[in-house]
């Protein structure tokens, strides 16, 4: 490709598809997020529906228990109270239920839950009416057969709307990474077919070919002459950022089969951002530990150690709440971006990346971290849980991803 103008339009064309696979890239990765964060929220709720509903069988064959007050048809016994308040507390989570709830099949078993729990405070006024009135026996009967079937309906629909929930969000993570996936693969597809263009001698026209006659020879000589390529230096690239070393990096992160090719394609990837340095976290129960680094002396890896999920620094903070953050430098201390690895199976782990103080803010250098994150995400989520291994450095808390 001979001409300027047409080269310097190509550079234009693959930096705005750069910075276009870039943004679907942080969008994926903040998508992921989303369905995370409600993922776990739904699960909270429904766990504790599950504890309300196992108090509520113990508190209500508590009325039967005289040193407990229980049996004495009095409205007022504790036992009587607590179940009233267990039963709202419920209606009060299933309503907020019924509002996250859009599939079908979810929506018929918030209905049967529903259901069951008006049958059961329709049993319960049942049992304290016959307790008022010294008729034990039926009581008795009451809380042992229907009371128990109805909350072992309760019971059954909330652990059905725990599976629905998780398919539900394994659906989402699936189109997700299929989605990353083809963003990156496309993305990569163009930025080699314009590299491949950009470096295409193209043809060369001869004297013969030109028109007119050129009374200077060096002259006739620099038309017939292709320039030399440096249209890429009339469109400059931000400094420390260098998109087709990105679109690389995700090319080569997707052959990564073991830690020692990811370790070279992290050396690329911090080379890509301007980073001096990158540190791939991996979480182990409640704490998060470094398994692959660049930039740094693997001693001072070994003596970093784990940190806690409840640590109060960025990288903690990143694992525990599964979003980017940033550490602002300052004069003589560099910058950081942190970004955590959110798979179908949660956050993972996390990318730190250490930068000159300034490009933390730059929105460029953040998403382009970003997109290695979320394709980092599906690389490490596909090898084995991180174990301990007896080469790694001389740390009792260090791990390393194997293969």
């Amino acid at each position: 490709m001979t001409s300027r103008t047409a080269r310097a339009s190509l550079v234009l064309f693959l930096l705005i598809v750069g910075a276009a696979g870039a943004y679907l890239g942080f969008d994926t990765y903040q998508r992921h997020a989303q369905v995370f964060r409600q993922e776990r929220a739904s699960l909270a709720l429904l766990d504790a529906m599950l504890a309300s509903v196992n108090e509520l069988a113990v508190t209500q064959r508590g009325y039967f228990e005289p040193a407990r007050g229980g049996n004495n048809g009095n409205s007022a016994s504790p036992q009587f109270q607590r179940v009233r308040q267990l039963t709202d507390e419920l209606k009060q989570h299933l309503d907020s239920l019924r509002s996250q709830v859009t599939e079908p099949e979810a929506l018929e078993q918030v209905s049967s839950l529903a259901a069951a729990l008006d049958d059961f405070a329709t049993t319960d006024t049942r049992v304290r009416t016959n307790l008022a009135n010294d008729t034990y026996f039926s009581a008795a009967d009451l809380v042992f057969s229907a009371s128990a079937t109805e909350l072992r309906s309760v019971t059954s629909a909330l652990i059905a709307l725990k599976e629905l929930s998780a398919t539900a969000a394994d659906t989402q993570y699936a189109s997700l990474q299929r989605r990353a996936a083809l963003t990156a693969g496309g993305v990569g597809l163009v930025w080699t077919i314009g590299l491949l263009l950009l470096g295409w001698p193209g043809p060369q026209a001869s004297a013969a070919d030109l028109p007119g006659q050129f009374p200077d020879t060096a002259a006739a000589a620099d038309l017939v002459t292709p320039a030399p390529a440096t249209a890429e230096a009339d469109t400059p690239l931000p400094p420390g950022l260098d998109l087709q070393a990105a679109a690389n990096v995700c090319a080569a992160m997707a052959k990564a089969a073991s830690a020692a090719d990811l370790r070279e394609v992290l050396a690329s990837a911090a080379s890509a951002v301007g980073a001096s340095g990158m540190i791939v976290w991996m979480g182990a129960g409640e704490e998060l530990f470094p398994v692959l680094g660049h930039g740094y002396d693997p001693r001072m890896l070994a003596r970093i150690g784990p940190l806690s999920r409840q640590a109060a620094n960025a990288t903690a903070i990143a694992w525990r709440t599964a979003e980017l953050q940033v550490v602002t430098g300052d004069e003589g201390h560099a910058g950081a971006i942190v970004v955590p690895l959110v798979s179908s199976q949660g956050c993972i782990g996390v990318l730190s990346a250490e930068v000159l103080s300034g490009r933390e803010t730059d929105p460029a250098t953040r998403s382009v971290t970003a997109l290695f994150a979320a394709q980092l995400s599906t690389i490490v989520a596909a090898w084995p849980e991180p174990s301990a291994t007896a080469d790694s450095p001389a740390h009792p808390g260090t791990i390393a991803v194997t293969l």
